[in-house]
């Protein structure tokens, strides 16, 4: 691991009510994403890392659909769209994967 922007991740707040509840996702998600909009040079950092090479987001829950990692890739995706004007992250070039052989796949997420 080259680099840990811990700060980028959800609240303890926001994770201790989320408790990878399933249900709780789209509300976790809008949460999430307002405490990112407040996060705006880290997540411009992680995109302009993303275009340049491959970016990984750690996670530390067992679920793989529910997560940080996963919320905060399509956060970022969202956001890298609706500014293309300044380049796009190529395909593949940024997700997360729970195990580190995984880092080849569309989806990475590392778990911690």
């Amino acid at each position: 691991m080259d680099l840990w922007l811990k700060e980028v991740a959800p609240s303890n707040e926001l994770r201790k009510w989320f408790t990878h509840q399933p249900e709780k996702w789209d509300e976790f998600k809008k949460r999430y994403f307002e405490e990112l909009q407040e996060k705006k040079e880290l997540v411009d950092f992680i995109i302009q890392k993303a275009k340049k090479e491959k970016v990984t987001l750690l996670y530390a829950a067992k679920d793989e659909k529910f997560n940080n990692a996963v919320s905060l890739k399509e956060y970022i995706k969202a956001k890298n769209k609706r500014s293309q004007k300044r380049g796009r992250i190529p395909a593949n070039r940024i997700g997360a994967s729970n195990r580190l052989t995984d880092l080849y796949r569309e989806f990475h997420i590392v778990q911690e």
